[in-house]
């Protein structure tokens, strides 16, 4: 079922009722950056998803908002409108969630894209199913994702600006696609929903290859060509040829990092280098 199908719901906000998507829409925008750049200032802090992560994201993207932020909902409402967890049983749950997540974390030191996009459908999944705020659930959980991309597996460039961002529906098929995923999850089969993120995820990532060549600290210079075949140098034979991996090395290994779109290279500084400067 795409987004498109669903009916606006009225929102009270602080600042009044507001019952049209046209008055909504900026205000939950605006959230949703503030979310992401709390999630980018707790890169390095080697959290994990936590129920605490959970309450203090939504805390930081709606308190402007509502009264309830950072509160778990007291109703009987799920996704769809099926209430899957019963409202006291909320904050247990998301205890469990960060349980089971640290428990996948720790599966794989050094996971696949696969088993990374795995990792993602599964957290993002569980928490719709648990839905613990009274309302703006689906974009919380969005933003959660890019906290676990992000914090957890350190897919982080130097700044918000230039680290990868999941694109979720580019068009109406991801959006169905997405939706149909969360509802075979519901079902049990959640290979839809994996498949869905690893497509996602690999868009994401794919800029690192078509960066011509990236300069490295002292007299390392990493080269990558047009393709995960193409690329050179140790850090791309550490990747063996997985995007996550190699994404990953570049942030922690380089001092000028590829943009997260567009194929640009830029400094320390978010600045652009030009070709000649980079060395290509």
């Amino acid at each position: 079922m795409a987004r498109g199908e669903r009916r606006t719901k009225p929102l009270d906000t602080k600042a009044g009722r507001l019952d049209h998507y046209d008055d909504q829409e900026p205000l939950l925008v605006d959230a949703e950056w503030r979310g992401r750049r709390w999630a980018f200032t707790q890169t390095g802090s080697g959290r994990l998803l936590t129920d605490a992560v959970v309450l203090d994201l939504h805390r930081e993207m709606f308190e402007p908002l509502f009264d309830w932020a950072g509160g778990t909902r007291t109703t009987a409402i799920g996704p769809g409108g099926v209430e899957h967890i019963p409202s006291h049983e909320v904050r247990l749950e998301l205890r469990k969630l960060g349980d089971d997540f640290a428990a996948w974390m720790a599966a794989g030191a050094d996971p696949s894209l696969e088993e990374l996009a795995s990792v993602v459908a599964r957290a993002h999944h569980r928490f719709q199913w648990i839905h613990p705020f009274q309302d703006t659930n689906g974009r919380t959980g969005r933003v959660l994702d890019h906290f676990v991309l992000w914090v957890c597996f350190r897919l982080a460039s130097r700044s918000l600006e230039t680290s990868p961002v999941i694109v979720y529906f580019p068009d109406a098929e991801r959006e169905d696609a997405y939706y149909d995923g969360l509802a075979d999850a519901d079902n049990g089969r959640p290979e839809a929903l994996a498949a869905f993120y690893l497509e996602r995820l690999e868009v994401a990532l794919r800029p690192v290859y078509t960066v011509h060549c990236i300069e490295g600290r002292g007299s390392t210079c990493v080269a990558i060509h047009d393709s995960a075949d193409e690329a050179t140098d140790d850090a791309v034979a550490l990747s063996k040829g997985d995007p996550a991996h190699l994404y990953r090395v570049l942030g922690a290994e380089v001092r000028v990092v590829a943009l997260a779109m567009g194929g640009r290279v830029v400094d320390e500084d978010g600045k652009p280098i030009t070709t000649s400067d980079s060395g290509s």
